[in-house]
């Protein structure tokens, strides 16, 4: 479902679904999807409390890739997180300011970007429905999945000599999100914490 918000991303904004860092942003959504699971398998409360857990933190990734979605659109260009809710260059004083054009010309997109989360709570109890002795099993193979897709992403950002750069002496936010995709960007910047990257 995450890779789906990832391709929603790059086609909403006209950006290629086929490029040299696809499979950076496929294992980076496959270890965010594995780790979001591995979190709403944890409550001892049963299946109920882990898939509300898990439709929160998928509806909080579909508003991040919408907020990616309409700074870019407006602003052409992919905001850190720190520009966003800091207000840096009078980003949210200007997004604040479109609130009403984003969801009237805008409610299409936020309604396709919804469908994954709208999949997930349609079909995704099912998921949920094991016993609880076979918890910790299933969050030990979660893990092991998170642990391996952020291992080959790491080793697919260094495949080409644009991508390493872009990963590291050249990186800047804007560059990394179209280069590896959202996700890894946003892990890129937490990791990082610079605060400067796209400066």
């Amino acid at each position: 479902m995450l890779l789906s918000l990832e391709l929603l991303l790059r086609v909403t904004l006209k950006m290629p679904i086929l490029w040299a860092g696809f499979p950076v942003a496929l294992m980076t959504s496959l270890a965010l999807a594995a780790f979001i699971t591995l979190i709403g398998c944890l409550p001892a409360k049963g299946e109920k409390a882990g898939f509300i857990i898990t439709a929160v933190l998928l509806e909080l990734c579909t508003i991040w890739f919408l907020m990616a979605y309409f700074t870019e659109d407006s602003y052409k260009v992919f905001m850190q997180p720190a520009m966003i809710f800091q207000g840096a260059g009078n980003v949210v004083t200007g997004f604040g300011a479109q609130v009403k054009n984003v969801f009237t010309a805008g409610f299409g997109r936020i309604a396709l970007y919804h469908v994954p989360v709208i999949l997930y709570l349609v079909l995704g109890l099912r998921f949920f429905r094991f016993r609880m002795e076979k918890r910790l099993p299933v969050a030990a193979l979660l893990l092991a999945v998170t642990v391996a897709c952020i291992g080959l992403g790491n080793v697919f950002s260094q495949t080409t000599e644009a991508l390493k750069a872009a990963y590291s002496e050249e990186y800047r936010y804007d560059t990394a999100v179209r280069s590896f995709g959202l996700a890894q960007a946003l892990s890129l910047e937490l990791r990082r914490g610079t605060g400067n990257g796209n400066e």
